[in-house]
C-alpha cells in the first residue's frame, strides 16, 4: 500500500496537545500541508493522464490483497436504516 505522511510537528510532540495544534498552524504545518497537496495533486494528475493502467494494476493488487477477506456486516439480516 502506498501512503503519504507529511511532519505538521517537531518529533516528540504528543498528538492532541497544544503543542500539536500551534505546530500544525505554523509555518511548519503549513509548509507540511502545502508539500502533502502538492503530492496528492500531483498523483491524481499522473491519474487523470494514464492510459488507465496504473488504475488496473491498482485493481490487480487490491484484489489479490483481499481475496481471503470477505466482508460480513456486522448488522443483522433485515436491518433496515431509519430515514427522517
Amino acid at each position: 500500500m502506498n501512503s503519504i505522511l507529511a511532519a505538521t510537528w517537531p518529533v516528540g510532540t504528543a498528538a492532541h496537545s497544544w503543542q500539536a495544534t500551534a505546530s500544525s498552524g505554523s509555518g511548519i504545518g503549513y509548509s507540511a500541508m502545502l508539500f502533502a497537496a502538492k503530492t496528492i495533486a500531483g498523483s491524481l494528475y499522473d491519474l487523470l493522464i494514464d492510459d488507465g493502467s496504473i488504475i488496473k494494476k491498482a485493481k490487480e493488487e487490491f484484489e489479490k490483497n483481499t481475496r481471503d477477506n470477505k466482508y460480513e456486516s456486522p448488522l443483522p439480516d433485515g436491518i433496515k436504516p431509519s430515514v427522517h
